[in-house]
């Protein structure tokens, strides 16, 4: 069995090539329609009419890819409470970011894992933007803020092997 595709003879240029996929695709791709098909066929081959579902490639830059990511971030964040710190009702005493203690009836920012860590807005809102654990027990933040939106999905969640009624 022989490969489709001829290669070059000389194959010195292989090693140096710089590595750029999707270097012919536009940068902004719009999404196609969702009933359009694309056309597929071998190189070699007179049928034309073969009808698969269209395949999309998003060529996105990392910049758009961190714009997204940002935006995410933010709209997670607007979900976050802020709380004032009182010494009495919140056991931690400082920040797990920056080290600083809170001051009294000092906005802080809670998490949903938990422990329900406090975190000052401007450090938690940071970090977010890198990771959305939580620094000081590594709880998904964005899963844990969705268990509290859907209090059964974790009922669900832990009763799934009690469901074996079929």
């Amino acid at each position: 069995m022989g490969n489709c595709w001829r290669m070059p003879e000389d194959h010195s240029g292989l090693l140096h090539a710089p590595i750029t996929p999707f270097a012919s695709m536009p940068t902004s791709a719009a999404l196609p329609p969702a009933n359009s098909y694309l056309t597929f066929a071998h190189p070699n081959s007179t049928t034309s009419n073969m009808h698969m579902p269209k395949l999309v490639i998003l060529n996105r830059s990392s910049a758009d890819l961190d714009a997204i990511k940002a935006a995410q971030c933010r709209n997670l964040v607007e979900h976050l409470p802020l709380i004032n710190y009182n010494e009495k009702t919140v056991k931690q005493t400082e920040c797990d970011i920056c080290l600083m203690d809170f001051l009294p009836d000092e906005q802080i920012r809670q998490l949903p894992c938990d422990g329900g860590h406090v975190f000052h807005p401007s450090c938690i809102d940071k970090w977010l933007e890198k990771s959305l654990t939580c620094p000081h027990c590594s709880t998904n933040v964005d899963a844990a803020l969705l268990l509290k939106f859907v209090p059964h999905a974790r009922n669900k969640s832990s009763n799934a092997d009690d469901d074996d009624d079929w």
